[in-house]
């Protein structure tokens, strides 16, 4: 077949594809000189172009499969339908805070968000080490449920450094200041919050797992108490112990219980307010009778795994920093807290 015959056939064969004789011979010398550039010394033949064009169809089919951040981040919020209202909340107040410092963030696809971009926007968007933290764990999970998904090849976050959070020395309440709550909270007026002040200063409950708990949660007899998945921070189960210093005193503050009845009273976070300023309390921690009981409960049983799963933590290193106040507490002090009666002094 002469040349013109050839030039010919080559327009018969690329008639349907909007390509021109000379697009197609464009392109072969692109992958020509691409080809020679990666291996100077090949002498690429037709069979390794089609190997190229097969290896590079492969990768192209893998970018189209992907979707966009903001469909990303509906669809792992739909997986995450059973966790509490409060976590799904901040997922979403974490995304909106990124959407508004970059708004092309929405429609980017997965598949192309960079390391160093999700960085940037980390660090433009949450100004402490805290809130970068945090959002550098939710972006994390985001994409890691991407990947799982197919939707990116790798997750951006992981070569991300977790921030380093400068943690502030932890503050338990004395045995002075825990007589002077409880001495309060048996007066009439305050006497409905007596349970709940209880459950939270020898049983560590959270204050917001505090206000769903009822009565039928709370096995005297088994002597532990049911935290639910649903009604757990974390979203996890747990039980948690039940001991004699707290049944003594759910007993006297409540002696009748309905199982179906909530354990705090009505308006709730009012009244407990009150009650803390009643007993002298003007400046207080959300977390402050858990992280007494914590420092207690180490004191006298100096068991890091049972503490830990009293409190519900998935390892002990976050008992550690961020939750333990042992300055001040003695193994005296640790065993009055929990009921042990003190040995008489040697007058």
């Amino acid at each position: 077949m002469n040349e013109k015959d050839q030039n010919k056939m080559a327009e018969t064969l690329l008639q349907n594809t909007g390509f021109s004789v000379l697009d197609a011979a464009r392109l072969a010398l692109e992958f020509h000189e691409l080809i020679t550039n990666k291996s100077p010394e090949s002498h690429p033949s037709i069979e390794v172009f089609r190997s190229v064009f097969r290896q590079g169809m492969d990768a192209y089919v893998q970018e189209l499969r992907t979707v966009s951040f903001r469909e990303a981040v509906e669809k792992s919020l739909l997986m995450r339908a059973g966790r509490r209202v409060r976590t799904l909340a901040e997922v979403r107040q974490c995304c909106r805070r990124l959407l508004r410092g970059h708004p092309e963030l929405a429609d980017m696809p997965v598949r192309r968000i960079t390391t160093d971009f999700c960085r940037e926007i980390i660090t433009e968007c949450f100004h402490t080490p805290t809130t970068r933290r945090k959002a550098r764990r939710l972006l994390h999970a985001i994409f890691s449920f991407s990947l799982r998904r197919g939707w990116c090849a790798t997750n951006p976050i992981t070569a991300i450094d977790v921030p380093q959070v400068r943690e502030r020395q932890v503050e338990v309440l004395s045995l002075k200041q825990i007589r002077r709550l409880l001495s309060t909270v048996r007066k009439p007026e305050y006497l409905a919050c007596a349970p709940a002040v209880g459950l939270m200063l020898w049983a560590g409950i959270r204050p917001t797992e505090l206000a769903r708990l009822r009565w039928a949660d709370v096995h005297v007899e088994d002597r532990v108490i049911t935290i639910e998945a649903c009604h757990a921070k974390t979203g996890g189960a747990r039980q948690v112990t039940l001991r004699p210093v707290l049944i003594r005193w759910l007993r006297e503050t409540a002696p009748y219980r309905l199982p179906n009845a909530h354990i705090v009273p009505r308006a709730w976070v009012r009244k407990w307010r009150e009650l803390r300023l009643a007993a002298g309390f003007e400046h207080w921690h959300p977390d402050a009778l858990r992280h007494t009981f914590a420092s207690y409960h180490l004191k006298h049983f100096g068991d890091y795994k049972m503490l830990q799963v009293d409190m519900g933590h998935a390892d002990a290193e976050l008992l550690r920093t961020r939750y333990l106040g042992m300055r001040g507490i003695t193994k005296e002090g640790a065993d009055e807290f929990w009921g042990k009666p003190r040995r008489p002094s040697a007058d």
